[in-house]
């Protein structure tokens, strides 16, 4: 731990230069969509752009003032295009919508509804490879003397090595082989040939320039180029996106680009570096945060983190903990709610552009094959999850939609989506959290996670018990904290804490399993101070079938009786009294908590 504040530490060098050429995207949480799977409008069992525009105020209602909403800035749509497939990623025409989804006035309704929000709209765009059913495949299929020809990968005997995962990558037609690394139903494009290069480049300046969208998330960027049986990474596929980026800012200098190369933290670095893909999506720190969530073990957790930040331009990567292609977070934490709580705010709370995978806020389920981590969105407990009207949806909800949906989830305080709520209205509202330092702080106690995000005088202190043990623990806040700091706010308990001492440090802080604290220090104390709290009287001491407390409150407190031997024989809530009938005569420690600071004193009971 100490060594990996040090690097904390020494990182900050370059720290004013790098904040103060931050884009727009630095500032975002964006949120991925499957519009098939969103909300059916026409009640014929499929989602649409319709559905879409209907539901953006539960994403973000454009009044910053509210909190009620999700929070979302961004929105990352799965592949729109016309497709054979369910899914979308096998195009069949780049500048078309698919039919299932609306219209394209539909489309341009959604884009300028989610404008309108401050929402900003970027789009899958399949560069890789091609439907089979591509008009450009069927002409280069006909012959080997076709005008397309060459606009994919051709062999007239079938090279004997095979993917990047063994599978068969050359696939027999009766002119010859044809190279697809995913499908054969997906062959791969030729960028060789400087005209389907032109004619895909051609197709982004049209949504960017003529629809207006505000980026791409580029899939499979790792195939781009190969050159015999190199399939992948290569430098010729890193310049191509130095082009790409290089064309798609001429029409649109604020437009991005998202990457997905789904590989290790040093062979995604080279994607983002020398103005080639604006950021890429960070799978190695993923894994690491749902292991730390699974596991309550936090060092291989911080030893990527150090990495990610160290590797990558400042903070050009993507958080987040599941996507489209992988069983989705309930699955991966046994459907834990605390635990799932912890990655959320792990994620949310470090460096990084956040994404979130639809209905991963509910705690929605779904694990391979793939249509099933792609069911529809949880609205309500009732028929097709309020997802369609229709008699069933294309595919049928996750078995946990009954207690698991947005109805459901909206009014219980303490649920998974009210979670997200704060988190991301938290990170929205302070740019410490966005785009501010990360400097680790020793807690000296296992399984807590506990950093700093400071952006100049602006704040923010992050704990996060990652275990099924309370945790009392001090933090020293020392070197960052002054008297004028205090009180701290805690945003997710939604309470003043009293726990800091002169010095600046973090006394006496109480953790729950699975509990998270964010705290600023912008906030007047809305408890009592220190001094008078930390006198808490028990009247009659010796007890008898009641203990009388008077903290000088009629706040909600929490308590705990506790045995020599260390055993929890009582506890609950209290306001001034406590009843002891049921306990048996004897020397006990009585701790009191309010807010995430706590108390103890002896008491006797004595029937």
């Amino acid at each position: 731990m100490k060594n990996y504040l040090l690097v904390s530490i020494l990182f900050l060098g370059h720290l004013t230069q790098a904040q103060s050429e931050l884009d727009w995207w630095n500032d975002a949480v964006f949120y991925e969509v499957f519009v098939r799977s969103f909300y059916d409008s026409d009640g014929d069992g499929v989602g649409d752009f319709k559905g879409l525009t209907e539901k953006l105020d539960y994403l973000n209602d454009g009044d910053p003032n509210t909190d009620t909403d999700l929070g979302i800035t961004g929105i990352w749509l799965m592949p729109i295009n016309p497709s054979p497939s369910y899914h979308g990623y096998d195009v069949t025409d780049y500048r078309g919508i698919n039919p299932d989804y609306g219209t394209m006035e539909d489309f341009k309704a959604f884009l300028a509804a989610a404008h309108a929000r401050g929402i900003k709209v970027i789009i899958d765009y399949v560069m890789n490879h091609s439907s089979a059913q591509h008009q450009w495949f069927v002409d280069s299929k006909s012959s080997i003397s076709a005008e397309k020809r060459d606009w994919y990968r051709w062999s007239d005997t079938k090279p004997s090595y095979s993917g990047p995962w063994g599978q068969n990558v050359w696939h027999s037609s009766a002119t010859g082989y044809y190279y697809g690394i995913f499908w054969d139903q997906m062959p791969d494009l030729n960028y060789e040939n400087a005209d389907l290069k032109a004619a895909m480049f051609d197709h982004a300046a049209y949504w960017i320039d003529e629809i207006g969208i505000d980026g791409f998330r580029l899939d499979a960027v790792k195939y781009i180029y190969e050159n015999g049986s190199q399939l992948e990474d290569l430098e010729a596929t890193h310049t191509f996106f130095k082009d790409l980026s290089s064309h798609i800012k001429s029409f649109n200098p604020d437009a991005i680009t998202v990457g997905e190369a789904w590989t290790s933290t040093s062979k995604v670095v080279p994607y983002v570096t020398d103005e080639r893909i604006d950021f890429c999506f960070e799978f190695d720190l993923a894994t690491s945060i749902i292991n730390a969530a699974r596991s309550g073990s936090i060092s291989n957790l911080t030893d990527q983190v150090t990495n990610v930040i160290n590797a990558y331009p400042w903070y050009q990567f993507s958080t987040f903990l599941t996507n489209h292609d992988q069983n989705r977070i309930m699955n991966e934490l046994s459907s834990d709610i605390g635990k799932s709580k912890i990655a959320a705010s792990i994620y949310l709370t470090l460096p990084g552009v956040p994404f979130l995978y639809y209905g991963e806020e509910v705690g929605m389920l779904g694990a391979k094959p793939d249509e099933n981590i792609r069911r529809p969105m949880q609205w309500t407990g009732g028929r097709n999850a309020g997802f369609t009207t229709a008699g069933s949806a294309w595919n049928a909800p996750s078995s946990n939609y009954a207690d698991n949906n947005v109805d459901e989830m909206e009014d219980d305080p303490s649920s998974l989506l009210n979670h997200y709520k704060k988190l991301i209205h938290t990170r929205n509202d302070y740019a410490a959290l966005r785009t501010g330092d990360f400097i680790t702080l020793d807690a000296s106690l296992g399984g807590v996670l506990t950093y700093l995000r400071q952006l100049d005088d602006e704040k923010v202190v992050i704990a996060i018990n990652t275990t099924s043990s309370n945790k009392r623990f001090d933090i020293d806040f020392s070197s960052y904290a002054n008297a004028a700091d205090l009180p701290p706010f805690d945003h997710i308990s939604g309470e003043s804490l009293l726990s800091v001492s002169s010095e600046g440090d973090l006394k006496g802080l109480f953790l729950s399993p699975y509990q998270t604290m964010i705290l600023t220090f912008d906030r007047e104390a809305t408890v009592l101070s220190t001094s008078s709290y930390g006198q808490f009287e028990v009247v009659s001491n010796p007890a008898h079938d009641l203990i009388r407390i008077n903290t000088g409150t009629n706040l909600v407190q929490h308590y705990q009786l506790v045995a020599l031997n260390g055993a929890v024989v009582q506890s609950g809530v209290f306001k001034n009294e406590i009843p002891v009938e049921k306990v048996k005569s004897g020397l006990y420690l009585l701790e009191i908590t309010m807010g995430n600071l706590t108390h103890q004193q002896k008491v006797i009971i004595k029937h």
